[in-house]
């Protein structure tokens, strides 16, 4: 027979708690094999359907954007914090993807002023007769 503490495995029985954790590992391996492979396809379908789900957005994004030309010094309005607000155009930039402008918010320093994309539901034209005056913060 085996001496207790001399260190040696028969190759029959698990000696410690790690041992006993590897071979069910390994048992659990060998019976996992074909749900590993299901799985992986799975997994492959669920990353191919997500990238064409992105794909389409991205698309989208430039199909069915409202075009909308903003030029510097027009004056829109903008909702900001659930108020409309009179602003102004300082730039427009179209190095990016989608145009975006900065606005001014009429009335409020400069630190106020946000970069929005021109399709924003944000902004709409300013409307011939007026509009509220902006209330400080």
């Amino acid at each position: 027979g085996k001496e207790p503490g001399s260190g040696k495995k028969d190759g029959k029985e698990p000696e410690t708690a790690r041992d006993k954790r590897r071979e069910a590992a390994a048992a659990e391996r060998r019976r996992g094999g074909e749900e590993e492979e299901v799985s992986d396809k799975k997994k492959r379908d669920e990353i191919e359907e997500a990238r064409k789900l992105r794909d389409t957005i991205y698309q989208s994004r430039f199909q069915e954007t409202k075009k909308i030309s903003l030029a510097v010094g027009q004056e829109v309005r903008c909702q900001d914090q659930g108020s409309m607000y009179p602003a102004t155009v300082k730039e427009v930039d179209t190095t990016h993807r989608m145009q975006r402008v900065l606005l001014h918010f009429q009335g409020w320093h400069s630190r106020f002023d946000q970069w929005l994309p021109v399709d924003s539901p944000r902004i709409t034209l300013k409307t011939k007769g007026g509009g509220a005056s902006p209330r400080k913060r």
